[in-house]
């Protein structure tokens, strides 16, 4: 309801009209008034934008008792009725009564009309609050029953549907698109793919599917899409985006802010047959306490607002009342499920977030959703999302457990074809043996369902955990969230692949997980700890306090350097990094980018990732090195590979250095100092290093010791083995000295090894040597 009342007075006498207005503004009641005297006028003047009727019993030509029926004739209209009567008998009073009337006072006692009309309009206010919670209840109950519907089925329909997905998009991989079964093999592969949306909407709807939120640029998210929502647009329909600076980002699952703008974006274009024009628009904005009180639910404070318009047919209130409501659709039959909008709803308010919309009749619509914003703008640009994406590759170990085995086989055939070493379990008791039997082949990674017969794929991983600290786990399931939390795998940090998943969807999350780093991530604020004593090659060594890198000393010129990787998290973890210490950098997002960069910007040196879209990391260290100029550039290759074949490439490649992540930033911050010639300020911490693994700590010597204790020829070998990054000659040469009977040390070895910090273990072996 509007501040102002909306009254209408049905009463052929003008006077006693005007005495009813005077003693409702008398009583401090703001509104605007019309008086009506016939039948005719009435049904003009009545109307939803009424708050108010008050109407005498007796006309020349029309009646109260007619009006309370006309008025009772539409149900969709809930307004006060109150007859005002010179003379009216307590019968009379009775039936009107019967018949709706709300309340009915004699003319004499004209005192009574304020209270009698404030209880009735608040008898609307309760009522309406009333019918809202009703209809909200029952929307809860229909998709509590639509939710246990999907999430008793979800967990055996998303593995037929992961199968059906994967072995089509193999076969299409294989096929020509000239072959005739190719477009019959994509109209499977896209029957699937709908299959698996309808699922993920109803799940969501219904509040059932797993919310993996991480920290987010909206405008990454826009760019990203931009490309494909211009390929699902016709031609006369032109899309424009502009994307708000420093807008700061928000906290939600990639997935469904994607889902969100791919549904509204096709809302939009299907609004407009004729064609028309959509406007996408990224920013900042502030909601004060005004618009909170006028958007019940909503806070008052910072957000990152999405607005999706377009100059469609536009809808009725009618339709906007019913937006938001389940399986409510104004499409032709078998074009809308009737989902979209409520999971673009339910998403938002996951995130904190809320919609409003804006809409005229042959005007158009604009969608705005407000997210919470959570934190500032990086302080970096950083490269426009790359147009091409390639299948991730690599040559990595992983192990795949799943107890469906056409799942398992599907996943199987997925990754051997993306060039990894595969091996399989149908469940945790058979994984443990298979990892057990193959140590000595460094599996990086462990691909494994949540729920299995026998032992979870949880409590499975916990236990390889033991021997293998760092082993990277990807957890998937097709079971819905509420299933899932009790085993443990939707806490913080935990990788997550949802079933069904396609083909790139999986081979690009494997990849990222082998690339990602542990110890250079997205937090922003970094310790960078370096033990004080260092030899003539800038390697710490020795035992003693600990200091902090604080930046770079005065009076020396600071090379510029340029970090090159697909991973936006881990590019703007090392850019957070190198930036606070004070280098100047830029970052690329493949390796096309990274060589356009080189040659505007002149960096000293390049951070370069391995597997990237559009070129890889090799392929452009290549062709840096090849251009006039290239050699002066010091490229450092990083990559979670450690197979010699690997490192065979990166030599061969001319890169001038190899980093194998997880990398501590320690190590990172060293090979920086050493290939440009800077030096740092530190600050003390007042701390000492006691970490067992580090030179520093005081456990060194004994290391030392233990080591020199060991047969000479043994030593040379694993000293080989480390500066050739041989992980697999390395493991059998830890064996030996298990077998030596120092099985402890022989421990510590393969703690090291498989952290992959060749850095501290050749160090150990120098110090022995020495």
């Amino acid at each position: 309801m509007s501040s102002r009342i909306q009254i209408l007075v049905v009463e052929d006498n003008p006077a006693d009209a005007e005495l009813l207005v005077r003693e409702l503004r008398r009583s401090g009641f703001d509104f605007d008034w019309q008086r009506v005297d016939t039948e005719a006028e009435y049904l003009a003047k009545l109307s939803s934008n009424l708050h108010l009727i008050i109407s005498d019993f007796e006309m020349p030509e029309f009646s109260g008792l007619q009006a309370l029926k006309l008025l009772k004739q539409q149900p969709t209209l809930d307004i006060p009725f109150i007859i005002v009567s010179g003379a009216i008998g307590e019968e009379t009073a009775v039936a009107a009564m019967r018949e709706g009337a709300t309340d009915f006072l004699l003319k004499d006692r004209i005192v009574r009309l304020a209270p009698v009309v404030r209880r009735a309009l608040q008898e609307v206010l309760e009522r309406s609050a009333r019918k809202r919670l009703e209809v909200q209840f029952i929307e809860a109950q229909k998709m509590e029953v639509v939710g246990q519907l999907a999430g008793g089925i979800a967990h055996d329909f998303n593995n037929a549907l992961g199968v059906i997905m994967g072995y089509s998009e193999l076969v299409l991989g294989n096929l020509g698109s000239d072959h005739p079964s190719h477009g019959q093999i994509e109209q499977i592969q896209r029957a699937a793919e709908r299959a698996a949306g309808l699922t993920r909407q109803l799940l969501v709807s219904s509040r059932k599917q797993i919310v993996q939120a991480v920290e987010l640029d909206v405008n990454e998210v826009v760019n990203g899409m931009e490309k494909l929502l211009r390929q699902i647009l016709e031609e006369n329909i032109e899309m424009t985006v502009v994307y708000g600076a420093k807008i700061g980002t928000i906290k939600a699952d990639s997935g469904y802010v994607w889902q969100v703008l791919m549904n509204l974006v096709i809302n939009a274009r299907d609004s407009m047959p004729g064609g028309g024009k959509i406007a996408i628009q990224t920013s900042a904005v502030m909601l004060d306490g005004a618009y909170a009180q006028a958007h019940p639910g909503v806070a008052a404070g910072a957000y990152v607002m999405l607005s999706i318009s377009d100059t469609g047919t536009g809808m009725t209130e009618e339709v906007k009342a019913r937006l938001f409501e389940a399986f409510f659709t104004t499409k032709p039959a078998g074009k809308g499920t009737g989902l979209g909008l409520i999971t673009c709803q339910t998403v938002v308010r996951q995130s904190g977030g809320h919609i409003d919309v804006s809409s005229e009749l042959g005007r158009g619509t604009t969608f705005k959703i407000y997210f919470p914003r959570i934190g500032q703008p990086l302080p970096i640009a950083v490269s426009p999302a790359s147009k091409t994406e390639v299948p991730s590759r690599g040559m990595e170990t992983i192990l795949v457990v799943e107890d469906e085995p056409s799942l398992r086989h599907v996943a199987e055939l997925i990754l051997k074809t993306r060039g990894y070493n595969v091996l399989t379990a149908p469940n945790g008791e058979d994984a443990l043996r298979v990892a057990d039997k193959h140590q000595g082949e460094g599996i990086a990674l462990v691909v494994t369902d949540v729920i299995m017969p026998g032992m979870s794929g949880k409590t499975m991983a916990d236990r390889l955990r033991t021997t293998s600290p760092h082993l990277k786990i990807l957890f998937t399931s097709g079971y819905t969230d509420d299933v899932i939390a009790h085993h443990g795998v939707l806490e913080e940090g935990i990788a997550f692949l949802p079933k069904p998943y396609t083909v790139p969807t999986l081979t690009r999350k494997v990849r990222e997980l082998l690339d990602a780093s542990q110890s250079l991530g997205t937090s922003s604020t970094f310790h960078v700890e370096i033990p004080v004593e260092r030899g003539d090659a800038g390697v710490a060594v020795g035992r003693g306090p600990r200091r902090r890198v604080i930046g770079i000393q005065a009076g020396q010129e600071v090379p510029r350097i340029l970090i090159a990787g697909d991973l936006p998290e881990n590019r703007n973890g090392l850019l957070k990094l190198l930036t606070a210490i004070g280098f100047p950098v830029r970052g690329a997002d493949d390796g096309e980018a990274a060589v356009r960069e080189w040659r505007e910007w002149s960096p000293g040196l390049i951070l370069m990732d391995v597997h990237m879209p559009v070129m890889d990391g090799l392929e452009a260290t290549r062709r840096i090195k090849a251009a006039p100029g290239g050699k002066e550039t010091a490229i450092v290759i990083m990559t979670a590979s450690v197979l010699d074949e690997d490192r065979r490439k990166v030599r061969q490649s001319g890169a001038d250095g190899f980093l194998a992540k997880p990398c501590l930033e320690e190590v990172l911050l060293e090979k920086v100092r050493a290939l440009l010639n800077i030096a740092y300020d530190y600050e003390d911490t007042g701390e000492s290093d006691s970490r067992p693994d580090s030179p520093a700590g005081p456990l060194w010597a004994e290391k030392v010791t233990h080591v020199t204790q060991l047969p000479h020829e043994l030593i040379e070998q694993l000293r080989d083995a480390t500066s050739n990054g041989d992980k697999r000659l390395l493991n059998k040469l830890i064996a030996r000295v298990d077998q030596s009977k120092d099985a402890e040390f022989a421990r510590d070895l393969q703690n090291l090894a498989d952290r992959y910090e060749y850095d501290a273990l050749t160090r150990l072996l120098e110090e022995a040597c020495r």
